[in-house]
């Protein structure tokens, strides 16, 4: 193009025929292939011509230049993808991103003219490709990526090595990169399914814990609409000729019957487990002797303790199960030192005083999808996949207790706890008789068989001597407790010195302030602001921050601590 001296708008395009583009950068996938990322982007070409528009004012005039130099891009871009989840390592993705660019021409030589300049522009980007998972935390890329910066327009004459007559315009850069992007990316956060597990639903195979009731129907219904490869597996317990066709009980006789159905018409398949005898040694009979030792057991503990999360949770590895998932009302939450424990969204409904004992380490392989729901949410739920069992009653605490007179069972194995003995005051004093420790529990007021002048309570039980103490209300006052068999899930290997808690003693009292002190003996003083009534040995007393279910134990009989 000829010099001409005329002032006026300069624009310079630049077009090249080789170049090279390297990135970097991590992520957030959240659900179903949709994933977010910064990525940082470098850039180098061999110019092959340097393309000049001038505006004079007879009109526009317009020239190519063979060029020499290179030009380079240094940009930050944010993006958003979708990975198309065929079930393969290798996943398809298309991307989209916007960011700012420094854009670079470095020591360019055209018809005369050098250029050795630099400018800052608003970038955007669009690609296509395929990702392929190294491992769980890594992947290669490889596609056709687009990057595109807008001309800019020409800001200022003068100082610049710009050899055209008249202006010396800011050097505007317009490109298009079609190249194959090498990217070894890691993610900030690892992809995730609603489970929170590094794998597309498809490839996540799940073991879901059936008991016929709605809940974990509808647990089942949810995963299997979610895509992922569920399998269902019921545990009979005990002697289901006992409980068929009895309403509220769990894990035997109808109950299973119940989860075969479900499991039909969700066509997933469906396996019942005979633990009998394993329920019998590690709950039943450790129930019964609890109460042969004056104490009030919980038995639901028990079994998730032993058998559901210890024995069940084995059995899911074994089935090459990515998770156990359970129809628990409760929350697991990912922390910066693991998966929490937390209090169910429905209060009404929270059962993490029953799950205390889950170890860290089995919370890390459970998943509980209805901790944010409410009990009438999961009706409609199942109601929605058309489940018999939508309207099904809630089972009983005490599932194997056929006709909920749970003394039959305790006779039938410790027939000790039934051995008649005394009924005292405080003093010692006799005021009557009664028919075995097993009949009673701490706090107890009706049932007694004996009158005073004031409603009279249990406020403890001796098995050596088989006595039980009864007194007035304020004689239920106990300004703390010890717990053995300790499961910590708080920070740490345990609780620090004066620790505050909010400590609940039975599962239908709401938690209460106090100080937890350790001991050497690996037993745990819960000291409360306020004395609490009704402690009873054989009971759990579980430790919480706010809804996070920091641990607990197991409540110890002894005497009163001093204050």
């Amino acid at each position: 193009m000829d010099a001409d001296n005329s002032s006026g708008l300069i624009d310079i395009e630049t077009t090249y025929d080789f170049g090279f583009l390297f990135s970097g950068g991590g992520g957030y996938a959240w659900r179903n292939g949709f994933r977010a990322d910064a990525e940082m982007l470098y850039a180098t070409y061999d110019l092959d011509q340097v393309s000049v528009t001038r505006a004079t004012g007879l009109g526009v005039a317009t020239g190519s230049r063979d060029a020499e130099g290179d030009l380079s891009i240094l940009a930050l871009m944010a993006n958003g993808a979708y990975d198309f989840d065929l079930g393969f390592s290798w996943r398809p993705y298309l991307l989209a991103g916007a960011g700012v660019a420094q854009v670079s021409l470095n020591d360019v030589t055209a018809g005369g003219a050098i250029v050795d300049d630099e400018a800052f522009v608003v970038a955007f980007q669009a690609g296509l490709g395929v990702n392929y998972a190294l491992t769980d935390n890594w992947s290669l890329k490889a596609g056709l990526q687009v990057l595109h910066d807008p001309r800019a327009r020409a800001r200022r004459c003068g100082g610049k090595p710009l050899r055209f007559p008249g202006c010396d315009p800011q050097p505007a850069v317009r490109h298009a990169l079609p190249i194959l992007i090498p990217d070894r990316r890691a993610p900030i956060f690892p992809r995730m399914n609603c489970l929170d597990i590094d794998k597309a639903p498809s490839a996540t195979r799940v073991v879901v814990a059936m008991s016929g009731g709605v809940d974990s129907s509808t647990v089942a219904a949810m995963l299997v609409e979610d895509g992922f490869d569920v399998v269902g597996v019921t545990l009979q317990l005990y002697d289901h000729g006992r409980a068929r066709g009895r309403p509220g009980s769990c894990c035997a006789g109808e109950d299973i019957h119940d989860a075969r159905r479900v499991a039909d018409r969700l066509g997933i398949p469906h396996y019942v487990l005979g633990y009998e005898q394993r329920f019998r040694s590690q709950v039943i009979d450790a129930f019964a002797g609890s109460y042969a030792a004056g104490e009030t057991p919980v038995p639901c503990i028990l079994c998730n303790q032993t058998v559901k999360f210890t024995d069940l949770l084995g059995t899911a590895r074994d089935l090459g199960a990515d998770a156990l998932v359970t129809g628990h009302y409760v929350r697991r939450r990912q922390g910066p030192d693991g998966p929490e424990l937390h209090r169910a969204a429905d209060g009404t409904r929270d059962q993490s005083y029953f799950l205390f004992a889950t170890t860290s380490e089995q919370l890390g392989y459970l998943r509980f999808p209805l901790g944010e729901r409410t009990k009438s949410d999961t009706r409609g739920i199942a109601d929605r996949f058309g489940l018999a069992v939508a309207e099904k009653p809630d089972s009983q605490d005490i599932c194997f207790v056929p006709d909920g007179r749970y003394a039959r069972v305790v006779e039938a194995l410790r027939p000790e706890a039934f051995e008649p003995g005394d009924i005292v005051d405080d003093s010692g004093a006799v005021l009557g008789r009664h028919g075995g420790i097993a009949r009673f529990t701490i706090g107890q007021r009706r049932g007694l068989g004996i009158a005073g002048d004031q409603p009279l309570y249990v406020n403890r039980i001796e098995p050596e001597t088989r006595r039980v103490v009864v007194g007035p209300r304020e004689s239920l006052l106990q300004p703390n407790l010890r717990v053995g068999d300790v499961n910590w899930l708080g920070d740490g290997d345990g609780p620090g010195a004066g620790r505050r808690v909010q400590a609940r003693v039975r599962s239908t009292r709401p938690p209460a302030a106090a100080t937890l002190q350790a001991r050497d003996d690996g037993t745990i003083n819960v000291v409360f602001d306020r004395p609490e009534a009704g402690i009873a040995p054989g009971q759990a007393c579980v430790f919480y921050d706010g809804d996070r279910v920091l641990g607990g134990g197991w409540i110890l009989r002894e005497d009163p601590l001093a204050a």
